[in-house]
């Protein structure tokens, strides 16, 4: 019987001690729930603050693609404006050049 009771004894203190340590491990899970999550929301606005930077670079790169653009289409208009002018030029002085040698030629016969 007194074997009996220290058993009983040892299996209460057993108990009690299972008891405390699982008191302990749910404390420290929610310990470690409380960091990860804290890290977690850190790491979440981070990323959304990089993610919203990167958007801005992207539309000022967009825009600044966009004029470029624009100005490329001007310069482009531009020099085909130069183009057809230089073709009148060309097309006058060839007529101006034709006129006279049909003079000279005709100066050539007379």
């Amino acid at each position: 019987e007194r074997q009996e009771n220290d058993w009983e004894g040892k299996i209460k203190k057993i108990t009690k001690q299972i008891r405390a340590n699982h008191a302990e491990n749910i404390e420290l899970v929610q310990s470690i729930k409380e960091r990860i999550g804290s890290q977690v929301g850190k790491v979440e606005k981070n990323l959304d603050n990089k993610l919203s930077s990167m958007g801005t670079e992207i539309t000022d790169l967009s825009n600044t693609v966009t004029k470029q653009q624009k100005d490329l289409n001007g310069i482009t208009s531009s020099l085909e404006k130069l183009h057809e002018k230089m073709n009148e030029i060309i097309s006058k002085d060839k007529k101006k050049e034709d006129k006279e040698k049909a003079k000279e030629d005709g100066k050539a016969l007379a």
